[in-house]
């Protein structure tokens, strides 16, 4: 014959449905652990570009110090880039070559291209424009000498600007044929040599001169 029993119900009850209590009080504090390994004592000392405030370390590397390339304090290998174009990671920064032509006045900065830059010998007449070289001459003045009789000077007469082409002289006594030339040539580019003799049988002021040719663009 079934019975029910009202007391056991409950406890079935808890039993399917996993029923828990209220959470006891704590225990008692456990034993302290055992003390883990001391920590390092080293000290840190900041490299270029680095800084250390604190437990904080930063770098420099994203701002300017103000210098140019391969120099300043926030320097980086260029080993340590990323990203570099091909055409500078080859360790050699030529580039394409320039096309004939492709290099005009307008991509060149004004006095870009001096006379050092250009080799001796390549500009010729055909490469300048119609009255783009002026050429003058100009006689300046010399050594003055007073000669007598049997006496000889000369000396180095220098173009002060230009290039010495020639020389000259004018002396005191035109009438006297007793002053001569003995020698009359370009020592450098920018000097003339003159010397005289007085052969004639009077005193004569001899005046030198070189005639400077210049070159005004």
């Amino acid at each position: 014959m079934f019975r029910s029993n009202r007391f056991l119900y409950p406890f079935a009850v808890c039993l399917l449905a996993a029923c828990e209590g209220d959470l006891g009080p704590a225990g008692p504090t456990g034993t302290q652990g055992p003390q883990g390994p001391a920590g390092s004592t080293a000290t840190y000392t900041a490299g270029a570009g680095i800084s250390i405030s604190g437990n904080v370390i930063s770098t420099a590397l994203s701002s300017d110090d103000g210098d140019g390339p391969n120099s300043g304090s926030n320097l980086l290998h260029w080993n340590r880039l990323t990203g570099v174009p091909g055409g500078l990671a080859d360790g050699t920064d030529d580039g394409p070559p320039l096309a004939d032509g492709s290099v005009t006045n307008a991509k060149l900065a004004p006095d870009a291209v001096t006379s050092g830059k250009i080799a001796n010998g390549t500009v010729a007449a055909a490469d300048l424009a119609p009255g783009a070289v002026t050429l003058a001459t100009t006689f300046v003045t010399g050594d003055t000498w007073i000669m007598d009789p049997g006496d000889r000077f000369g000396g180095s007469q220098n173009c002060p600007t230009g290039i010495a082409i020639g020389g000259g002289w004018t002396v005191s006594s035109p009438t006297d044929r007793g002053i001569h030339v003995q020698q009359s040539y370009q020592q450098s580019p920018t000097s003339w040599v003159l010397t005289f003799v007085n052969t004639g049988a009077t005193t004569n002021t001899v005046t030198a001169y070189v005639l400077c040719l210049t070159i005004a663009p």
